[in-house]
């Protein structure tokens, strides 16, 4: 037997404004990410799901342990955005991952495309979205 609880939460017009401000911040996170897990996706794409996670934090996230990063472009948008400095690392990783989703998903869909798999002749080639409305791990 499963027990299941469903509770209704109430949250305030600040509390439901801050999310909101918090669901923008990831998504502002998440979209230089798509590009660079699409520009890496060759030397990731047989990796195991934590290894490509791992693999692309070290490609964009500086530490003491890790002082040259492979992506100076992201290091000019966190400077960007000063928010980003002090992201929480479970945020990040969760972002890593979905962009890891979206860029897969666009490439077994390319891959399917280019074979010829399509509904007729004249169907276009799919987009990388990279203006997801992904939510994030919070909601």
């Amino acid at each position: 037997m499963i027990r299941t609880d469903v509770w209704t939460l109430k949250v305030t017009s600040l509390e439901k404004k801050l999310l909101l401000l918090t669901v923008a911040e990831y998504r502002r996170f998440l979209k230089p990410l798509v590009f660079i897990v699409n520009a890496e996706w060759k030397s990731i794409g047989n990796l195991t799901d934590k290894e490509k996670v791992n693999y692309l934090e070290k490609s964009i996230h500086v530490t003491s342990k890790n002082p040259q990063i492979k992506y100076s472009y992201y290091q000019k948008v966190i400077n960007k955005y000063p928010s980003f400095r002090k992201f929480p690392s479970y945020l990040r990783r969760a972002a890593i991952a979905d962009a890891i989703g979206i860029v897969s998903s666009f490439q077994t869909r390319y891959r399917e495309w280019q074979s010829g798999i399509r509904k007729n002749r004249k169907v276009r080639p799919p987009r990388l979205t990279a203006m997801c409305q992904s939510p994030s791990c919070l909601i």
